[in-house]
């Protein structure tokens, strides 16, 4: 191969990569804007619906939490047991929120499994105006929950996303997820701005319940797993039905990290198979192109890599992480400065993440997706 084929893939690499890094400098402007302001929820107008299997390691801080929140807020808390196998529901009555006249456990019934069908059942059982949807892994927060309220009220809203914070230890592990979740939390809001939501996240929205009940979003999807977000959105946006993404912090709830990269994996696998059956949008659009970008990346370093022209796809790849760390050093502006990560593990998530993505982006077509214990 000769010499000016090998400076023409560089080129491409490096305009790949100047683009990459722009686009991702437009997300970070736009994610470090918010709109502030939150009023009190009125009685009987809020219901938290959190659908869940095979919590009990969760459970005891995540009612610890539903206390305090009912001691703060006129709302209902209904959780929903998805046939769990382990001692969750007995967790759950020995708890003092049991008896609170506010909070509710029901147990899905035998035809219902998964969690779309648990949401859906939920919501035939309430009455009030509106839903938030959230998960057992999750810390309720009054203020997030006041402001996410205010700003789908201000926006008269059928549907309305909060931002997610992710909180963990400093183990590598912790720190990836923490860096990439918080990315497509931004990439999310993005989209949505140009008005092509195509992401979002389930453990933090508000809906309006006779929407929901209207169009049974979930009832083509039932069979997939994971997409309680998306199919959601898309099915809001086919019924002409307004879709807000909040980019306010105080609207976040925070989530922990999961706790082994084998957990990490089957959730990237989940992730993945559930884009199979979306619409076409700017969020899939972006990743096909991320993978894509990943591999010639990979590819030219391997084609070079044994030539003495090896510092062609390393110059590359030292621009891209160092780009990604002035760009995600940005991306955690207006977190808190506890949450913040170092220098070091941006460094090193971006490392991860160029073999992770696009092991991932393979393995999807032949691991099938395992959830709670179930294999789907």
């Amino acid at each position: 191969m000769s010499q000016f084929l090998y400076i023409a893939l560089w080129l491409v690499g490096i305009i790949w990569t100047i683009f990459y890094l722009r686009n991702w400098n437009r997300v970070v402007y736009f994610f470090n804007t918010q709109a502030n302001g939150s009023y009190k929820i009125p009685p009987e107008s809020l219901e938290i619906i959190c659908t869940f299997r095979n919590e009990e390691a969760e459970l005891p801080r995540f009612l610890n939490n539903c206390q305090e929140i009912l001691q703060q807020i006129p709302l209902q808390i209904t959780l929903i047991n998805d046939h769990s196998d382990d001692s969750s529901h007995v967790i759950i009555l020995d708890h003092p929120v049991i008896q609170h006249p506010n909070f509710q456990i029901h147990q899905a019934p035998a035809y219902t499994q998964g969690k779309k069908a648990c949401i859906a059942w939920a919501m035939s059982l309430g009455k009030s105006q509106h839903v938030l949807t959230t998960d057992a892994d999750c810390e309720l927060n009054a203020n997030s929950l006041e402001t996410l309220y205010h700003f789908h009220q201000k926006g008269n809203a059928h549907l309305s996303l909060g931002l997610m914070r992710f909180i963990g230890n400093k183990t590598a592990l912790s720190q990836y997820q923490i860096i990439e979740n918080s990315a497509l939390v931004a990439l999310s809001t993005y989209h949505a701005n140009k008005q092509t939501p195509t992401m979002g996240n389930a453990a933090n929205m508000i809906l309006k319940r006779d929407s929901f009940l209207q169009i049974e979003p979930y009832k083509e999807h039932l069979q997939v797993a994971g997409g309680d977000d998306i199919f959601l959105i898309q099915a809001f946006q086919k019924a002409g039905f307004t879709v807000q993404y909040s980019n306010d912090i105080q609207t976040a709830l925070r989530t922990r990290a999961l706790d082994t990269w084998k957990e990490l994996w089957h959730q990237r696998i989940r992730w993945a198979k559930k884009s199979q059956f979306q619409r076409f949008g700017e969020t899939q659009k972006s990743q096909i192109i991320f993978v894509l970008y990943l591999l010639y990346l990979w590819g030219i370093t391997l084609v070079m890599g044994f030539t003495f022209l090896y510092v062609l796809p390393l110059s590359c790849w030292l621009l891209k992480i160092g780009g990604e760390t002035q760009f995600l050093g940005s991306l955690f502006q207006k977190i808190p400065e506890e949450s913040k990560p170092k220098f070091r593990d941006i460094v090193l998530a971006s490392f991860i993440q160029s073999f992770f993505i696009p092991l991932v982006a393979l393995a999807q077509f032949f691991i099938p997706v395992r959830w709670k214990g179930r294999k789907i």
